[in-house]
């Protein structure tokens, strides 16, 4: 009796421990958005979704929580990004659709308008500047007009103009702001 319940208890762990290396959690965190850059004849509405986060066996678990008790990093390994890009004019509005290639799939920080259009951090810390269908890395020119990176804005401007934009950002459902681009449409 007592090696027929040793050899079920046994039975038991194993078929924990197997199905523990097969099924998968999920720890993910989901993030939305939108910002608005609006001057006299133009805006843009850029709205972004993206998730981050990790997926790993449940047999995982406890070494990940021990990690994190000893303050040892780990880099998500399930990230996604998109975002939504609307140009409106008076007389016209271009939808572009933008998802980042590369490995980390993350979109350019700390966007900023200036005269020409519309700048921002790529990944690796290089200025790029929104081409209307996708991010590419900024001229020398440009760089030198623009003033690198440490020329771009990295808080939340009060919707004071900056370059002669107005930047209004969303996070929050419902929220509403209205702008006016060129003559009423």
């Amino acid at each position: 009796m007592r090696n027929k319940r040793a050899g079920i208890l046994f039975a038991f762990f194993v078929v924990v421990i197997v199905l523990s290396l097969y099924f998968q959690m999920h720890l993910v965190r989901d993030w939305s958005g939108a910002t608005v850059y609006s001057r006299e004849n133009e805006a843009y509405i850029f709205t972004g979704d993206s998730h981050t986060g990790y997926h790993f066996p449940y047999v995982a678990y406890p070494f990940l929580i021990l990690q994190g008790f000893l303050h040892v990093g780990n880099e998500a390994n399930d990230q996604h990004s998109a975002a939504l890009i609307l140009h409106i004019t008076p007389s016209s509005i271009d939808r572009q659709v933008y998802i980042p290639a590369g490995e980390n799939h993350s979109s350019p920080g700390f966007i900023t308008p200036f005269g020409d259009g519309l700048y921002g951090m790529c990944p690796g810390g290089t200025l790029c500047k929104w081409t209307g269908k996708s991010y590419e890395p900024a001229t020398p020119e440009q760089q030198l007009r623009v003033g690198g990176i440490e020329h771009l804005v990295r808080e939340d401007t009060g919707n004071q103009p900056v370059n002669g934009w107005v930047i209004h950002r969303t996070f929050r459902a419902g929220e509403q702001f209205k702008t006016q681009v060129g003559k009423t449409l």
